[in-house]
């Protein structure tokens, strides 16, 4: 039990000193302090510590001790908000009649889905992946509708 006890105290300063978004980077540090474990046993460690993931201001989820001041929930807080309202975009550009929309990580299908329930009758449609979406516009159809549409859905869009 000493092991176990010694293992989550070097956790905890593991992860005060350095930031952490896989559990695989915290196994070789652990390693590297001494304490090889598997992934299930840092994730039964990591629950019992009360570790959870936020995504910090550039849209990248890391781990965080309970600790973590107020004011620095209620920030992160605001940025999971400010990211939920951005859908995550990042950028547009147009080739021809598709519309290639980047996004955060994670981000590309949640907007699709916003994006198609407008369904607009000059969007063919979309598609998506993690961070890139595609939406194919009928031939002759204005750009300005994917705009409209961004600006409607995002509250800091501008073209």
């Amino acid at each position: 039990m000493a092991q176990k006890k010694d293992r989550l105290k070097v956790l905890r300063q593991l992860l005060e000193k350095k930031v952490y978004d896989n559990q695989d980077e915290l196994l070789i540090d652990l390693e590297k302090e001494g304490y090889k474990t598997t992934q299930s046993t840092l994730s039964r460690d990591m629950r019992a510590m009360q570790v959870y993931r936020v995504y910090n201001a550039v849209g990248r989820a890391i781990y965080v001790l309970p600790t973590v001041g107020v004011a620095n929930r209620v920030s992160q807080r605001k940025n999971r908000e400010r990211l939920a309202q951005s859908f995550g975009f990042i950028s547009l550009e147009f080739s021809g009649n598709i519309a290639v929309l980047k996004t955060l990580n994670g981000y590309a299908n949640t907007l699709a889905v916003e994006i198609d329930t407008h369904s607009h009758p000059d969007i063919l449609g979309s598609l998506a992946g993690d961070d890139t979406l595609l939406l194919v516009l009928r031939e002759g159809a204005s750009r300005d509708v994917v705009h409209d549409i961004l600006r409607d859905l995002i509250p800091s869009y501008e073209s």
